[in-house]
């Protein structure tokens, strides 16, 4: 039978808590860590009513399956709002740790799965590379990307305007991204949204607080094998160009991408977000998933 729980952890700031929701059919399972990315919360994973989504799927395969809401995200508090002074750096640098952390000592210190969506699975790598902060069997990205380097117009619309512009202006009169407003997952703080955006643009892929080189410490690692899911109809937010480009940079010979789309045989070109949520998602892509982690 599906359970859940709501954890709420105390952040060592004093003043937030990170919210955490665990899915689980046997507390027993292998841990699963599972990350959001930008203008996001958790639910990517997971339907209010735990009858859709990748983590009680999972859940009802056995593993015992942890969603946290970065800080000031979804029902992480307190909400993001004018003047939060954090970004990616204090993700990579202390959140994940403290989620990581936070999971061993509910499961011990055995191997966890990690997977990500999105931007998320940047601050993961990138986590990992810099501190380990635990044994890590094997990760899963849908739609990573670090950089964007495509033009069409769908980035016109929605990186040059959407992101680009609106977020400037909204940076400027409001002091943070008040997305959830235009029907978005999540806000983003403005130092967070900042520095995305140099990594966006970047070749290089540094730290843009401490100069840590993010490349070179992957490479320098033992990353854990990762399974690259590129949607054949993501035009922009993870076009496919962008994440072979990306898998390439963490340079893991072991690691694969799959292309969700038609040329191979699947029912869909799978875009951005419905690799996660589409009705056809638990048959074709989550039992690749469960092949891998297994």
């Amino acid at each position: 039978m599906m359970q859940q729980e709501a954890l709420y952890l105390d952040y060592p700031n004093g003043t937030d808590k990170i919210f955490v929701q665990r899915i689980f059919e046997q507390k027993e399972g292998i841990p699963v860590f599972c990350l959001h990315g930008s203008i996001e919360s958790g639910r990517i994973f997971y339907s209010e009513d735990m009858s859709k989504g990748l983590a009680p799927w999972l859940a009802s395969k056995g593993f015992d399956v942890f969603v946290p809401d970065l800080r000031g995200k979804g029902k992480s508090t307190p909400a993001i709002k004018e003047g939060n002074n954090y970004g990616q750096h204090e993700v990579i640098t202390k959140q994940i740790p403290f989620i990581a952390d936070a999971i061993k000592s509910i499961k011990g210190d055995q191997e966890q799965i990690w997977i990500s969506h999105s931007w998320g699975g940047n601050m993961m790598n990138a986590s990992f590379a810099r501190f380990q902060p635990a044994k890590v069997k094997a990760l899963v990205h849908f739609g990573l990307k670090r950089r964007i380097t495509v033009w069409n117009w769908a980035r016109l619309y929605m990186i040059q305007y959407g992101w680009y512009f609106m977020g400037n202006r909204w940076a400027k009169t409001k002091g943070y991204l008040p997305y959830t407003k235009q029907g978005f997952g999540a806000d983003e703080p403005v130092k967070l949204w900042s520095q995305i955006n140099q990594w966006i643009k970047e070749e290089e892929w540094k730290s843009t607080e401490d100069g840590f080189d993010y490349r070179q410490a992957c490479r320098n690692t033992n990353m854990p094998k990762a399974l690259w899911l590129a949607g054949a109809g993501d035009k922009v937010l993870a076009n496919p160009i962008d994440v072979q480009k990306t898998k390439d940079e963490v340079g893991n010979e072991a690691d694969h991408l799959e292309l969700l789309g038609r040329k191979n045989g699947y029912s869909k070109d799978y875009d951005h977000n419905n690799m996660l949520t589409s009705k056809s998602a638990p048959d074709e892509i989550f039992p690749k998933v469960l092949n891998w982690i297994s």
